[in-house]
């Protein structure tokens, strides 16, 4: 069983000061035949659809995985600019990365090892400015590649096993250039076929927790922000979405009814700091001026009445205002949380929660984040005694992963509202038996058992599973209609989307 191989390489100018990369594929001699169709590099890069959106990689990768079945592919063999410097001249170099793939690919196979290659077709190296390099007859070579059939090609003349690999080779060096800053400010600023727009939230509507009604608060909005703007997206069955994001950003500051705006946006950054590998909300600079807010989602600095973070609007009207504090069961897991009580019935519904069990009013954040982290602890080494064994713990957090295998436990089975109460009232017993002056506080306040699920639209017969969840959005199309929302997660077709994972992402939307 004999193969060929095709070798080829991008990036010789190391663009981005990245590397060159290297890519080998191998396929079966008797079935060489079937490349004879494969799209060409040249014709992809004519494509308009192609050049529409030059992060979106699909067509290149769907291109090259037409073949995965009956090829084998190299490791990508990558080659930096220093490595580049240890060796004479650019010839070497190159011949350096084939024969690191070549042999990638030779090793992968115990058959392919003992056979060998019945001939390998490498492209032409190039030197670092890409001009061609004379290539002699490489068995009078003292070389390690002359053991191979080896036949370089030039365009016009390339077999099909060679353009698979460079296709392989160029979706490499397309795949690293769309994660570089210079390249994305460049699209968001000239391309045409595409606006941007940066996704801040998912926000419900919040009715006051007195007079709620345990009905539906109405369809949830979709914030988004262009270069000079925000603009709302109502979210229901048979909404329209298309969005393909490119990557994470800086959130930005806002004043009053201004656009929230990155310190370090400007005409070469027109939505500021990127971030490029995901973890932040806001950048450095942005943060140092928002430091009063990360106290909503950490353990405030100080009392309120300080004021460490020097922002005198913020400790007066969140530090001051009246919170809640929450309690709200996903399958086995109780999670305790605060938030502010004119946001209370909004944030259980972004949280995905079925229900709910609310304490209130508390004044001022720092009792808030007290008494949630105390009614953790007290809950947890009190619950199982005074027979709670269907909780197994109580916590602060939730994951995305454990709020969308919740939705999908009760999406098919909602008439168990009777033993979720329970639940709560028994956890309103316990804090009446507890020896504790902060279980105390809590039975003192007002108490209230929120039912919220006529919020969960779309979620019954939609065929929804474990795998349904998108994990990954960057460089990921959600293109459809929306046929359900629940919570935090927009399903759209067969997919659910969880929203909290695309806040700060830049969007592409085609231009109609």
């Amino acid at each position: 069983m004999s193969y060929v191989l095709g070798a080829s390489f991008s990036n010789v100018q190391h663009s981005f000061n990245s590397p060159t990369y290297f890519v080998a594929f191998a396929v079966q001699t008797t079935r060489k035949f079937e490349l004879e169709e494969i799209k060409t590099k040249e014709e992809m890069q004519e494509d308009h659809e192609f050049n529409k959106n030059l992060f979106d990689l699909s067509i290149v990768e769907n291109e090259i995985n037409r073949f995965k079945d009956m090829t084998v592919k190299s490791s990508i063999i990558k080659l930096t600019k220093a490595k580049r410097k240890e060796f004479n001249d650019d010839l070497s170099f190159i011949l350096y990365g084939f024969l690191k793939a070549i042999e990638s690919v030779r090793s992968s196979r115990l058959h392919i090892a003992s056979e060998g290659f019945e001939k390998c077709y490498l492209h032409v190296p190039l030197d670092s400015n890409g001009k061609g390099l004379v290539v002699e007859d490489l068995e009078y070579f003292n070389h390690p590649i002359s053991k191979y059939n080896i036949r370089f090609q030039k365009k016009g003349e390339f077999d099909p096993i060679l353009e698979l690999a460079r296709l392989g080779a160029w979706f490499e060096y397309l795949d690293m250039m769309r994660r570089k800053p210079a390249f994305i400010n460049k699209q968001i600023s000239k391309n045409e076929n595409l606006q941007f727009v940066q996704f801040l939230r998912l926000i419900w509507n919040s009715p006051p927790i007195e007079s709620y009604p345990d009905s539906f608060v109405g369809y949830p909005r979709m914030v988004l922000k262009t270069q000079n703007d925000t603009y709302d997206l109502i979210i229901h069955p048979g909404t329209q979405l298309d969005l393909f994001a490119i990557s994470q950003a800086c959130s930005g500051l806002g004043n009053g009814l201004n656009v929230p705006r990155c310190k370090r946006a400007s005409a070469r950054e027109p939505f500021g700091s990127l971030s490029l590998h995901g973890g932040f909300e806001k950048c450095r600079l942005c943060s140092e001026d928002s430091r009063g807010s990360l106290c909503l989602y950490q353990k405030p600095k100080c009392d309120g009445k300080e004021i460490q973070c020097r922002d005198k609007v913020f400790a007066t009207q969140v530090c001051d205002a009246e919170f809640s504090v929450y309690l709200t069961l996903y399958k086995t897991k109780i999670k305790v949380g605060r938030a502010i009580k004119s946001r209370i019935i909004g944030r259980l519904i972004e949280q995905c929660a079925f229900d709910g069990l609310v304490f209130y009013p508390i004044p001022g954040l720092p009792l808030a984040d007290h008494l949630e982290e105390r009614l953790v602890v007290l809950l947890g080494e009190t619950a199982t005694d005074l027979g709670m064994e269907e909780v197994s713990a109580f916590t602060e957090k939730v994951t995305s992963k454990e709020r969308f295998e919740h939705i999908l436990s009760l999406g098919m089975n909602t008439n168990i509202q009777t033993r979720r109460d329970n639940i709560y009232d028994r956890i309103t017993d316990i804090l009446k038996t507890v020896n504790s002056p902060e279980a105390a506080y809590l039975s003192a306040l007002e108490q209230r058992k929120v039912h919220l699920s006529r919020n969960w639209i779309g979620c019954k017969g939609t065929g929804l599973n474990e795998n349904s969840a998108v994990r990954d959005f960057l460089f990921r199309r959600i293109s459809g209609n929306v046929t359900g929302v629940v919570g935090s997660f927009i399903i759209v077709d067969d997919g659910a989307y969880d929203t909290t994972k695309m806040e700060g992402y830049i969007n592409g939307v085609s231009v109609k």
